[in-house]
Parts: structure tokens; sequence; C-alpha cells
């Protein structure tokens, strides 16, 4: 359970955990998804087949056969991906919240800046500064976050643990998406419990939006990622 829970927050945002060398989460400022539809699809349901629910983007009746199946594919599509950009901010109650910008380039560099840092991975060096500071370097730091997303088990574990629940037809900056919710049992003193949002897009199938909401150090976590320009020209090099 706790490597979903690890999964829900590193792909909603990783601002804190980049700059602090931690696990971190995401949230998009300038999202412009609206609430989905509240009428609910279980994955418990769907081999008997799925209610229809009202689409808030298109206004039709829309159908989610399989949510497991549907939320681990878009999640395996990132794989595909040459590039994407993200908005993100996250917020730990007691603190007052990060936020930040990243960028990814296949299949090795990726760049994340925050308000804090600036931290970019090229193969496996790792360059890093806080505010314009000093740039510092590492040689060994190992795959950048959005790597060990990709290169891990992570997603084939949401198809064995949680509930995955469909939500209903929403858009994010324009596009037409469908949402899927799933949930993590709670762990002895909440450690490890949480819950997130997926928002896929219906015309290509991959994630344009997560909003999480965890248990991490015994505080609530609350995040979201907006994706963006996926397969865009995306350069990312060592700092100069």
């Amino acid at each position: 359970m706790r490597a979903l829970l690890v999964f829900a927050a590193m792909l909603a945002g990783l601002c804190s955990g980049a700059c602090a060398k931690k696990e971190s989460s995401a949230d998009p400022a300038g999202s412009k998804g609206a609430t989905p539809a509240a009428s609910r699809n279980s994955d418990a349901g769907a081999g008997s087949g799925s209610a229809e629910t009202p689409g808030a983007a298109s206004g039709s009746a829309t159908r989610s056969p399989a949510p497991r199946d549907e939320l681990t594919r878009s999640l395996r599509a990132l794989v595909t991906v040459r590039s994407f950009r993200g908005r993100m901010s996250s917020n730990m109650l007691g603190d007052a919240g990060s936020t930040a910008n990243i960028e990814y380039e296949a299949p090795d560099r990726f760049r994340l800046v925050s308000d804090k840092a600036e931290v970019i991975w090229v193969g496996g060096a790792v360059y890093s500064r806080q505010q314009n500071g000093k740039w510092e370097t590492r040689s060994s730091g190992g795959p950048n976050p959005i790597q060990s997303i990709l290169n891990s088990d992570m997603v084939d574990q949401i198809g064995k643990q949680g509930e995955v629940t469909f939500i209903g037809a929403d858009s994010v900056d324009g596009a037409p998406t469908l949402v899927y919710e799933f949930a993590l049992a709670n762990q002895p003193g909440g450690e490890g419990s949480g819950k997130s949002r997926v928002w896929v897009g219906t015309e290509d199938g991959l994630p344009r939006k997560v909003e999480a909401e965890s248990v991490m150090q015994s505080r609530q976590l609350r995040s979201q990622f907006v994706y963006y320009d996926y397969n865009a020209d995306v350069k990312i090099k060592p700092p100069r």
C-alpha cells in the first residue's frame, strides 16, 4: 500500500521531494477542470455493465466499463511520450506549501523549478541550486523522479491493491477527460492511507491532471499536478 501512496505523491508533484531529496507532490494553480459529475461507477461492478454518467465536458452520457484497466493503461502510456511539461503545487498541514514547474525529456532528462530551488537531472548527473544561488553537482544522483515512476512496478500494483472508481466526465484546460479515483486502505496510525483522482484525456488516453490526498509522517498532504505540452520540443541541458 505504501508503494501506491508514494506513486500518487510522486505522480502528483515531486516538488518538496526533489528539492529536499524526499518524496513530494503538486498542484496546478491554473487548471480549469470543474468538479466532475458526482455519479460513480465502481470497478467492482464493471463486469455486469457500467452506469451512464452525464458528461460534464461534452453534455453526452459517458461509459467507462473497466475503471481499473483504463487508469492503468493511461499511466503506462506515459512511457511512450517524448516529453511533457507540468504545473504543480503541494500543501502539508502546518506548512505554507510549495509550487513548481517541471519539464521532462525522455529518456533521462528532467528539470524542476520551484519557488525555493531549481533541480536538473541529465543522465546520472544532478545539478541543484537554491534561489538563483551557486550550482552544486552530484555525479550519481540515480534516476530522476519521472524515471523512478516509469521504471517501477507501482502502476501494476494499482491492479492488485486499492479500489478504482469511475467518477465522470470533466475537462482540463479545455481538453475533454474522464476522471478516475483510487483509494488506499488505512494503515496503523493512518500512515500510508490516501486517495488520488486522475483526469485522463479522451483523445490521447494520457493523464491530464492528478489530485492526491494522503497521510505522510502523520500529517495531511494535499497535492495537484497538471500535465501539458506532451511531445513538445523540450530541451534540457546541464547548467553553464
